[in-house]
C-alpha cells in the first residue's frame, strides 16, 4: 500500500503475523523495519492485541504521516477480525 508519504512492503514472515517495512515515498528511503539496524517496525503486540509502530530510535512524522499510519494499522486490524 502507498499513501501520500509512507509506502507498506509485508515482509516475508516465518510465523502468522504479518510485518512491514516502512517507506518514506519522497526519500525512499527506510522509516521503519524489522531489521536490528533499521529504526522501527510495524508489528503485532501480543500484551495489547494490536498492531503498532515500533521506533528504535528517534524519527520525526508529521500529523499526516502518523493519520497515514494509523489509517493503514487500523485496515491491518479490520482484516485481523475476519
Amino acid at each position: 500500500m502507498t499513501t501520500d508519504f509512507l509506502r507498506f512492503e509485508e515482509l516475508e514472515t516465518k510465523g502468522v503475523t504479518q510485518l512491514f517495512k516502512v517507506i518514506g515515498v519522497h526519500t525512499d528511503e527506510p522509516l521503519g523495519t524489522i531489521t536490528e539496524t533499521d529504526d522501527g517496525q510495524i508489528k503485532w503486540r501480543n500484551g495489547w492485541r494490536r498492531y503498532i509502530m515500533h521506533f528504535d530510535r528517534d524519527c520525526d512524522w508529521s500529523v499526516e504521516c502518523l493519520a497515514q499510519c494509523y489509517k493503514f494499522i487500523q485496515q491491518l486490524m479490520q482484516e485481523r477480525k475476519k
